[in-house]
């Protein structure tokens, strides 16, 4: 609770304070006047409350009434005296005042030595903290993988795909994933459930949710697929390589850039970086891993989602986006692609309109076929 005192004259001091969650000028003016009888205690360990008692540095306290209880002369009613005893008694308002104003109990610590202040945790060893079954499983991610005051999307989305995993098999590939970003994640420890929806000859469907109680943080539609005949081939590829010779990068700012760009290399091939009043909200980005490590699906989505939006290019001030949807469908599924090799993202803003965005992309593998096509609804704030 963040409050102000201001004191003034021997006999009568005014004071204000402001209660958590009101505007700032919400307050209200308490008296504290000296009471005959009564004598001075020691500084109270709270800075602010409207009660004389709680005053720091200026509270008084009657011999006769518990540490606690409001002071009264010696001369007040007894009937007086009773209702106060029972208003100060636990569970009073002056009891949950006092809870109110008690430290906060320390953040748990977590198994296998990731901790929420811990930095640079690979990828794939926060995806080796997923534990659970019977649809019910726990992460552990630290504060370098934030994006503001929430978990990097592609993370959170990485997280419940490899949740799933436990009922897909490993031999059927990620086709699709569908997410919506509901309610910030914070760092920690992480909830998801997981739930089956229908198994095909071919295809599964299933549903997977980051949770905090009763409430979905992160929803997520995944489509496993088995291979099929078909005599339908067609196959994008790059349509003129990156020269990486003039790629621009936008180094980890402490501070600056968010936390869990640290993990990642970009590169501008063309297009602005963000908010140097680009003229087009198009860009060409070379992205992959700072420390290399084995890539799986699970980078992939990394690797799709880690980008800012082109139209952040467009702006001259720094302001914020967020991810509201996501669809990608994915076409790579190989897990022995160089963890060192560059992936290309081509990324474009279609329509911008109310502070919603439109934006298309496509990731590409390091030989120059299309790995991924991307969706996005994005809100900006600028």
């Amino acid at each position: 609770m963040a409050s102000s005192c201001a004191f003034a004259g021997p006999a009568r001091r005014a004071a204000s304070i402001q209660l958590a969650g009101s505007s700032p000028r919400a307050s209200f003016p308490f008296i504290a006047t000296p009471i005959p009888g009564a004598r001075r205690c020691r500084p109270h360990s709270y800075s602010c409350n409207p009660f004389p008692t709680l005053l720091r540095g200026n509270c008084f306290r009657h011999p006769g009434f518990p540490p606690d209880a409001m002071d009264m002369p010696e001369s007040e009613p007894g009937e007086m005296r009773k209702s106060l005893a029972i208003r100060y008694a636990p569970g009073g308002i002056h009891s949950r005042l006092k809870q109110a104003h008690q430290p906060r109990a320390p953040k748990p610590t977590f198994p296998r030595s990731i901790s929420t202040t811990e930095s640079d945790v690979l990828l794939s060893e926060v995806l080796n903290t997923v534990r659970g079954d019977s649809g019910r499983h726990s992460a552990i991610v630290g504060n370098d993988w934030l994006q503001g005051r929430t978990l990097f999307g592609g993370l959170q989305v990485a997280l419940i795909v490899r949740a799933l995993r436990a009922s897909a098999p490993a031999e059927v590939p990620l086709r699709v994933i569908q997410a919506t970003f509901i309610a910030p994640v914070p760092a920690g420890e992480v909830q998801i459930q997981t739930r089956l929806l229908r198994v095909g000859k071919s295809v599964m469907h299933c549903e997977g949710r980051i949770v905090a109680g009763d409430q979905t943080l992160c929803l997520v539609m995944a489509i496993f697929g088995r291979g099929r005949d078909s005599s339908l081939h067609l196959a994008q590829t790059l349509p003129v390589d990156p020269d990486a010779s003039t790629a621009r990068e936008i180094p980890y700012v402490e501070g600056i850039t968010p936390a869990f760009t640290k993990h990642y290399r970009m590169r501008w091939i063309a297009g602005g970086t963000p908010f140097t009043g680009a003229t087009e909200a198009k860009t060409r980005v070379l992205v992959r891993n700072r420390q290399p490590q084995p890539l799986d699906e699970c980078h992939l989505l990394g690797y799709a989602d880690v980008i800012p939006s082109p139209a952040l290019s467009m702006l001259r001030r720094p302001s914020p986006a967020s991810s509201l949807t996501w669809t990608l469908e994915l076409f790579r599924h190989k897990d022995d692609d160089d963890p060192s090799a560059d992936w290309c993202m081509d990324a474009e803003v279609t329509q911008a309109a109310d502070g919603y965005l439109a934006q298309t992309a496509a990731l590409y593998a390091p030989d120059g076929t299309l790995a991924a096509l991307s969706r996005q609804c994005v809100v900006a704030f600028g």
